[in-house]
């Protein structure tokens, strides 16, 4: 199913962490600088940012860690913050949605004193198939007061989760007459544009209301291959709706549900002669 995942289903696990620099006026250091030294003066020199340190797309597995790192200010001498926002984006949608309560996110997380730079790390896990996750990094540097003196925002790149899921679809609804003047044949093609094999499934025909038996769907092959399902029930009534449902009784996980019912207006269906 499509569907937006729950921040329940979602397992965070943050580490704020100051990073291990020499306090600031030591960055300044003449003499021969030491790799924290010279990590700690390009992170200065930069200025924010965020990225993925780590995006795992395998199986139960799926997470993200995202890192964020800022620069002291010397001349500000106040402590620093970082606050995390997480977004999701399903396959084929262009806007990004805020994912609501997940801990460890939309809290700031505050440096030591004294510090050359800080660096924030959010790993987030139970993510889900087909859908991309970023996260929204706010900085502020404070004075030693305690004001706020300055501000930034950065983007992080996605974390894209693949779907590896059948996703069933309906297509080529047709109405034709039957052996007998009350009945008419309904097809529907049954297709399977997704990733993985769908398992076998149930196919139902609703007409005039009424909902009729389910009719059995074998298992379907991946990349477009489908199946031809063909009910039989009564004459629709002309101008009503026809609805028919792939996966009728949701068994399928599938990438996307959205497409799993298809509805046709009903004709006027000649009579047999």
């Amino acid at each position: 199913m499509n569907r937006m995942p729950s921040s329940r289903s979602l397992i965070p696990t943050a580490f704020a962490v100051a990073a291990l620099v020499l306090p600031a006026a030591a960055l300044a250091s003449p003499t021969h600088p030491s790799t924290t030294q010279r990590s700690a003066a390009a992170q200065m020199k930069g200025g924010a940012t965020v990225v993925v340190q780590r995006c795992a797309t395998g199986g139960a597995g799926r997470s993200a860690t995202f890192r964020g790192s800022m620069p002291a200010s010397p001349s500000l001498g106040g402590r620093m913050e970082m606050r995390f926002t997480l977004s999701q984006r399903a396959a084929r949608a262009t806007i990004w949605n805020e994912v609501p309560g997940v801990d460890a996110m939309g809290v700031w997380d505050r440096s030591s004193a004294g510090i050359g730079a800080f660096i924030v790390r959010k790993r987030v896990a139970g993510l889900e198939p087909g859908f991309s996750y970023r996260v929204v990094v706010d900085f502020r540097w404070h004075a030693a007061d305690g004001s706020v003196q300055r501000k930034a925002r950065k983007f992080s790149r996605a974390c894209t989760q693949p779907n590896r899921l059948p996703d069933l679809l309906l297509e080529d609804p047709a109405i034709s007459l039957g052996t007998t003047p009350d009945l008419l044949v309904y097809r529907v093609f049954v297709r399977n544009r997704g990733r993985a094999v769908a398992p076998p499934s149930e196919a139902t025909l609703t007409v005039n209301g009424i909902e009729y038996p389910p009719v059995k769907v074998g298992a379907v092959g991946t990349r477009g291959r489908g199946a031809l399902v063909i009910f039989r029930a009564p004459r629709c009534k002309a101008g009503s709706i026809v609805r028919f449902t792939a996966d009728a009784a949701g068994e399928v996980t599938e990438g996307d549900e959205t497409n799993n019912v298809l509805r046709r207006r009903c004709g006027a269906t000649p009579a047999p002669s």
